[in-house]
């Protein structure tokens, strides 16, 4: 067979995969001496590799929590993938990067970093001391909203659901609305048309669980967010936002430093991928640190048994004392 009738093979493996296989190896070459703990590493990796590809293609997404105090809560939230894109110019990326949606950037779709964060903080809430009771909370590039809407959920008494491109915002508010529908019983079937979106967005905000949910574009450190009474807020949220082929991380930080005071605290989720220029978590801390913000990685033992990844890590940043 002569070389060009052979199909090329992907230069790089899918990372998951990679994974996957790596730790596959590794058992076989430790199983005389370390079995235990390197079947315990497959595990973690076929677990990870069960929930971060269950619903990763489906239109509506599943999310399930116990508030404390609550029964069992489920509500969905749209997806909106490639072959749904609206042919417009947008304003909000302007990579030219193939796997970046030219309408909805990447907050079109539930990312695993934003389920390892959302289960985290619902550990919190669950917890003696609920951080999230009557308090205020900025989710920062909040894509389809469901950290948004747990959070509310979980107890706060304002959420200021933002993100930096006007179609994600509009699909997040759409999903505040359709988890409120959800929540109240109304369990009429879910669309499929995207385009129904549009007629049922009638304002900005919204009402979930008592607290006020307002849904708004908001571009990291423009000066432009506010909770009802102050300017500075009780939590902030931030799902994989740390993806510095396609964002910089200057601005994030900006926003991180300009809504916090001494007592605000900020959890982040972050996925680490390769990037050729800089260490993105190294870039992050040391840029905080120039702000006078304090990161520390949440240990692993605290994160949801079940929910969590190896490549995925969760920050909380803290304004430094003097």
């Amino acid at each position: 067979m002569s070389a060009h009738n052979h199909t090329a093979l992907p230069s790089k493996p899918h990372p998951i995969a990679s994974a996957f296989f790596t730790s596959h190896d590794n058992t076989i070459r430790h199983q005389s001496t370390s079995s235990t703990t390197a079947e315990s590493e497959v595990a973690k990796i076929r677990n990870s590799l069960g929930w971060r590809t269950r619903y990763a293609s489906s239109t509506w997404y599943p999310v399930t929590i116990i508030p404390s105090g609550h029964k069992l809560v489920t509500f969905h939230v749209r997806q909106v993938f490639p072959a749904e894109r609206l042919h417009i110019k947008t304003e909000c990326t302007e990579s030219n990067n193939e796997e970046v949606d030219p309408v909805y950037g990447t907050g079109n779709t539930v990312w695993p970093g934003s389920i390892v964060l959302l289960k985290y903080i619902e550990k919190l809430a669950r917890g003696r001391d609920n951080p999230f009771a009557n308090s205020t909370v900025a989710d920062l590039g909040a894509g389809t909203a469901i950290t948004t809407i747990v959070a509310a959920l979980f107890g706060a008494k304002f959420v200021a659901c933002t993100d930096g491109c006007s179609h994600v915002v509009e699909l997040a508010a759409f999903n505040v609305q359709h988890a409120i529908r959800e929540l109240n019983g109304k369990t009429h079937q879910l669309s499929d048309v995207f385009d129904e979106m549009k007629h049922h967005i009638n304002e900005q905000c919204y009402t979930i669980n008592g607290c006020k949910v307002v849904v708004q574009k908001y571009l990291w450190g423009d000066g432009s967010l506010s909770n009802d009474s102050k300017k500075h807020f009780d939590i902030i949220l931030c799902a994989d936002c740390i993806v510095p082929k396609l964002y910089p991380i200057d601005p994030l930080v900006d926003a991180l430093d300009e809504l916090s005071n001494d007592n605000t605290v900020a959890y982040l989720s972050y996925e680490k991928r390769y990037y050729s220029d800089f260490d993105p978590s190294g870039e992050f801390l040391r840029l905080a640190t120039l702000r006078r913000l304090h990161v520390e990685i949440v240990p692993e033992s605290e994160l949801d048994a079940m929910y969590f990844a190896t490549d995925i890590e969760v920050w909380k940043v803290t304004r430094m004392t003097l």
